[in-house]
């Protein structure tokens, strides 16, 4: 269904057609893991979005305690947040 329905960035559709996905079926601190079991260093997520590993209970209840006092307000117009302007 994946390559049905989803367009991936920066994919050689001449091969992924028949080829399809790589599937990714968990992460762990540094590593992900495949679909068939094969342990891989998480070295794309790092440079993005996952820099301080896989499955941090610390940073999960953390950011838990954020959302439940205010997960995001708008910057639009004069309006700023206390998330944004750490002045409370």
């Amino acid at each position: 269904m994946d390559k049905d329905h989803f367009m991936h960035p920066y994919t050689d559709y001449s091969t992924f057609h028949q080829e399809g996905s790589q599937v990714i079926s968990k992460a762990d601190g540094n590593y992900i893991y495949t679909a068939d079991g094969h342990k891989m260093f998480d070295g794309i997520a790092g440079l993005w979005c996952a820099n301080i590993g896989h499955g941090r209970e610390d940073m999960a209840d953390a950011i838990h305690q954020q959302i439940i006092k205010m997960q995001y307000y708008n910057p639009f117009g004069h309006t700023t947040n206390v998330l944004t302007c750490h002045c409370y």
